[in-house]
């Protein structure tokens, strides 16, 4: 949040802390759900909004994004070498299954879906729902930052010169 508002960083930790423990109290379990079902709601329409407004925004059209990625090698997927010292396409990918399964135990959100489901067959549908949807949504995302480089390769005076990598998404 701190790129996107003007608070210092220590004072947004305290009201999003204060936020986090207020909110479960007063609402429950319950409230605590309806919160996930409205953050993934978020999480899935928000970047298909910015991926349409990139698209419609680009000087020569959409076309223009998947022109300047690929002169730029943005839609590689590295080297299929063995080498397991740098980051090659095996290396990566090993990386996020392990990264990724290990949500399925110790993640907060995960966790709680399970204990709250009504059934373990419901559990059941919750984790591998969440295992398929991962890949189209991470896709998503790596396309969208595909879509940011080339929206601001083409149109450089819309991104101030002093944005940190991560700061990017935000100020678009």
């Amino acid at each position: 949040l701190q790129p996107l508002l003007p608070y210092d960083l220590r004072v947004l930790i305290l009201i999003i802390g204060a936020l986090v423990i207020i909110y479960p109290m007063l609402g429950g379990t319950e409230g605590v759900i309806w919160t996930g079902v409205v953050q993934s709601l978020v999480l899935i329409l928000g970047p298909l909004v910015c991926l349409g407004v990139l698209l419609s925004n680009m000087p020569a059209g959409p076309s223009q994004i998947f022109r300047i990625a690929t002169e730029h090698h943005k839609f590689s997927f590295g080297s299929f070498g063995a080498s397991i010292s740098t980051s090659t396409f095996w290396v990566v990918l090993a990386y996020g299954i392990v990264t990724n399964l290990q949500n399925f135990g110790i993640d907060q959100a995960y966790v709680q879906r399970y204990i709250t489901a009504r059934s373990d067959r419901d559990a059941g549908r919750s984790v591998w729902m969440g295992a398929l949807l991962y890949i189209p949504i991470s896709a998503l995302f790596f396309f969208i930052g595909t879509a940011l480089f080339a929206f601001y390769r083409a149109q450089p005076d819309l991104l101030p010169p002093d944005t940190k990598p991560d700061h990017v998404f935000p100020h678009f």
